[in-house]
């Protein structure tokens, strides 16, 4: 997984989501803090230390749209003596604000945080099943391929004349089926090919607990983490165009101030509001009133897609899965042929009536029978685990 750099990207993505949405999401954590006074700072003035002023704070931000910020500064002489300061108490916000849609778009966004974490860690795990499942298939299958080649090549060496050219054709055939089989088995890296056969039992055991989505349902279920991040992302959008009309307002910020004079043992408190406003915004405020408006169709037409996709994305594997198991009951037919016929070989050459290389290739062709029905269950268990991609418990 470490390796993998789509995994890696979407732990960092996640992490990110969810600092973002618990400083949204829980505005009573604190943050604590500690600094020196610019007006005050620390400094050493012609080889002699003049003292300073460090203030420590404890804040709230997001509280209900305020932030609060407590402080309690220390000062420090120049000879060394240390003070307690004048304690403060300070409220700020906005005349207006859109927290709670800030907070929805900052859930949407750990629920898609989670998605690509949680796909990324599917991808690797059904990529790295698929490749053992296919190294095991093709590394068998080249051992089959390879002593039927070598069956027809001793074959093909004692056919008498009139029979050399179709001998020749089968040998050519047993050999561009074990020259497939090679190049096949070559795509796979070299420690999964030498690990597949003992790893085999283990993987197959745990694919087959993971692959438990039903098959028969092809409607997107309505739990899914990727509608579900769609709907806040559409109940953000909503919110905002009911405020469209934010960008035409001033939104003033108010502070308020109260500190304890702790030499005159009295309370101060002052009133301040900030305000800034551009007369002339060159159409800004018109295109995001506008962008207010078209985000919230652009959302749920977002959201219709998602629902679709996932839909169709359950039905096409749905489809997959029904040819499968048609190709699967097909294999069976071949395989109980396959068994048949070889059945029939040993007791024709328990009578002498065929050569061991005749009964030879009954053998290897009941084995690669054997071997094509187990690719078909194979590939019916990497689909139901694609399956199970569209489910989660989020």
């Amino acid at each position: 997984m470490e390796s993998s750099i789509a995994f890696r990207d979407a732990k960092i993505k996640l992490e990110q989501a969810e600092l973002k949405y618990v400083q949204l999401s829980e505005p009573f954590r604190p943050t604590l803090s500690t600094r020196t006074v610019e007006k005050n700072a620390f400094a050493i003035r012609n080889g002699e230390f003049t003292g300073g002023t460090v203030e420590t704070g404890l804040s709230l931000s997001g509280l209900f749209g305020t932030d609060l910020s407590m402080t309690a500064p220390l000062v420090v002489s120049a000879d060394g003596s240390v003070a307690a300061g004048n304690p403060s108490l300070a409220l700020s916000r906005k005349l207006f604000t859109e927290t709670s849609a800030d907070r929805l778009s900052a859930e949407a966004a750990l629920l898609k945080a989670r998605i690509l974490l949680r796909d990324a860690e599917a991808s690797i795990r059904i990529q790295l099943a698929t490749d053992l499942l296919n190294a095991v298939y093709f590394s068998r299958r080249l051992d089959a391929d390879r002593r039927y080649l070598a069956v027809m090549e001793r074959d093909g060496a004692a056919a008498a004349e009139a029979s050399r050219r179709d001998a020749e054709k089968k040998i050519l055939e047993a050999r561009k089926a074990f020259l497939s089989s090679s190049v096949a088995l070559k795509a796979y890296d070299s420690a999964i090919i030498e690990a597949a056969e003992s790893e085999y039992p283990g993987v197959l055991a745990r694919t087959s607990a993971l692959a438990t989505a039903p098959i028969d349902v092809i409607a997107a279920p309505p739990s899914s983490a990727a509608i579900r991040a769609q709907e806040l992302e559409l109940a953000a959008a909503e919110k905002r165009k009911a405020f469209s009309a934010l960008p035409y307002l001033p939104n003033p910020g108010m502070a308020a101030v109260i500190s304890y004079d702790l030499e005159g043992a009295k309370v101060d408190w002052g009133l301040t509001l900030q305000l800034s406003f551009d007369l002339l915004a060159k159409g800004e405020r018109e295109l995001d009133a506008r962008l207010r408006k078209e985000n919230a169709v652009l959302e749920r037409l977002r959201l219709t897609a998602a629902i679709k996709t996932l839909s169709d994305g359950i039905r096409s594997i749905r489809d997959r899965l029904e040819i499968l198991e048609l190709d699967r009951t097909l294999k069976a037919l071949d395989l109980e042929d396959a068994a048949a016929e070889a059945a029939r070989g040993e007791a024709l050459f328990d009578g002498g009536f065929i050569n061991e290389e005749t009964l030879e290739i009954g053998r290897i062709e009941l084995s690669i029978a054997r071997l094509d029905a187990m690719k078909t269950d194979h590939d019916i268990l990497i689909q139901r685990l694609n399956l199970a991609r569209f489910y989660d418990a989020e």
